[in-house]
């Protein structure tokens, strides 16, 4: 049965036109939120949510809203950031501006930019998910060859959630397609291992320190036997 919404002044700030737009967006597709629901695999309550006007959204339940809607979520981005900041300018979201979907077969893979938390770096996982056009969290497992379980990959796009292993982040990452693009990954390592670190500082994760220094110790090894291979080969 098709929801009543409580009306918005569009004209109360970018909250409320991103609110209204999302509406009229909707509208246009002729979705109810129940089945916006069955498409997205978010709850109705938190699509319907999206579009009140008075609580500012998560980008990714933006970009599920309007790709289940017919649209192009890099339309909204700016849309989306002026809602974030009233209005004001700033450099906004987590990724380098010039990354989007739209670049992927011009050899571009989204990269982490900025983050320093864990909620940050979670957030980025999602919109990676978003990026690769909403794989379900049973495909995911599937495109990781199974290595990556159903109840790891929900884990790991958990916010409220601690920072996930590495090992994990890596086989999500390569399972959407970062495998074919080395230099991300390594991009991905450095915002984790920042992400690792202010956990580790806010005593919310005590064995991550430790574990750094393990990869760092490992990546050491890895580069000193690199250069032993190549004074072997001179």
């Amino acid at each position: 049965m098709p929801r009543n919404e409580n009306p918005i002044d569009r004209s109360a700030g970018p909250l409320a036109e991103l609110a209204c737009d999302l509406r009229e967006l909707r509208a246009t597709a002729r979705l109810t939120y129940e089945r916006m629901e069955q498409l997205s695999g978010l709850s109705d309550t938190t699509l319907s949510k999206a579009a009140n006007g008075v609580d500012l959204p998560k980008w990714t339940t933006v970009v599920a809203y309007v790709t289940v809607c017919g649209g192009e979520p890099e339309q909204w981005r700016e849309r989306y950031v002026r809602a974030q900041t009233g209005g004001k300018r700033t450099p906004g979201l987590y990724y380098r501006p010039q990354t989007s979907r739209r670049l992927a077969e011009r050899g571009q893979f989204p990269e982490p930019y900025k983050v320093i938390t864990a909620s940050e770096f979670i957030d980025c996982l999602n919109q990676v998910r978003a990026w690769a056009r909403w794989p379900s969290l049973r495909e995911i497992t599937a495109l990781s060859g199974g290595r990556l379980p159903f109840n790891s990959v929900r884990y790991l796009l958990n916010r409220e959630g601690t920072m996930p292993r590495w090992e994990q982040v890596e086989l999500y990452l390569n399972a959407l397609g970062a495998e074919q693009y080395p230099e991300s990954i390594e991009a991905w390592r450095e915002a984790w291992q920042r992400a690792a670190l202010e956990e580790d500082r806010r005593g919310r994760n005590p064995s991550t320190a430790l574990l750094l220094r393990r990869i760092e110790d490992l990546s050491s090894q890895l580069r000193r036997l690199n250069m032993k291979e190549d004074l072997d080969l001179d």
